[in-house]
């Protein structure tokens, strides 16, 4: 692993962890997908698996990864593509389409 990535979530659920990874995916965030052992001593924490998911992201891309699982979180499901640099930007949905009018 290179030090400019970091930590963005672990889980254990496969499916969970496939729904987050399209989401970032599809707004072009690299990520990367590690799977490390859990102890015996700290498996209650995990629900008892014996593996957990750690996904890690680029530094410089830290905030639109962090935006895009606060939404995963919120059960929004697929974000729509760059939905989650518009609103870092200060963009909403409602102004993105006012701004396609204005033309």
């Amino acid at each position: 692993m290179v030090n400019n990535e970091v930590e963005l979530t672990r889980t254990v659920d496969t499916a969970e962890k496939d729904r987050l990874i399209s989401m970032l995916v599809k707004n072009r965030v690299s990520y990367l997908e590690k799977w490390t052992k859990v102890s015996i001593f700290r498996r209650k924490e995990y629900n008892g698996a014996k593996e957990v998911c750690v996904i890690y992201v680029n530094d410089n891309q830290k905030e639109q990864a962090f935006s895009i699982l606060e939404d995963f979180k919120q059960g929004k499901g697929v974000v729509p593509k760059n939905a989650a640099m518009e609103r870092l930007r200060g963009n909403t949905e409602d102004e993105a389409a006012k701004g396609d009018d204005i033309k």
